[in-house]
């Protein structure tokens, strides 16, 4: 319910880039909380309202700011990498559980991955037109 009500706070597209910059704090905080601390339900539970509400944001505003970056022709081909993006962490995620690597494991792969993202929303991301720079 948390990355619902996240979501929903999200907004329209000029407002989308202030959730993706929350992503860091609040999905990578969350996560290292729970790859360090889930020793029983009420830990979890604390940490997943953590984590869930910056993975809202980021679910919500990631689409916006991939359609924002690129020509309205390729949306459709922009926004199927951010999907595959996606599926791509959770196998990638599901192998490091099933690999050995635990729970911990996954969730401090997670808080990395998720940290690297909101610097870059915060720090750098891309500035104007991304297809430009591909395509001069």
């Amino acid at each position: 319910m948390t990355g619902v009500l996240a979501a929903g706070s999200a907004g329209s597209p000029p407002r989308a880039a202030r959730p993706a910059r929350v992503l860091g704090a609040l999905a990578a905080g969350g996560a290292a909380l729970l790859a360090g601390w889930h020793g029983c339900i009420a830990e979890v539970v604390l940490c997943y309202l953590v984590s869930s509400a910056g993975y809202g944001f980021a679910m919500a505003a990631l689409p916006r700011l991939v359609n924002q970056a690129g020509p309205v022709e390729r949306s459709g081909s922009a926004n199927s990498v951010n999907t595959v993006s996606r599926v791509l962490g959770g196998a990638l995620g599901s192998a490091v559980v099933a690999g050995g690597g635990g729970f911990g494991a996954a969730f401090w792969l997670a808080a990395g991955v998720a940290a690297v993202g909101g610097g870059l929303a915060v720090f750098g991301g891309l500035r104007g037109n991304a297809a430009s720079a591909v395509h001069p």
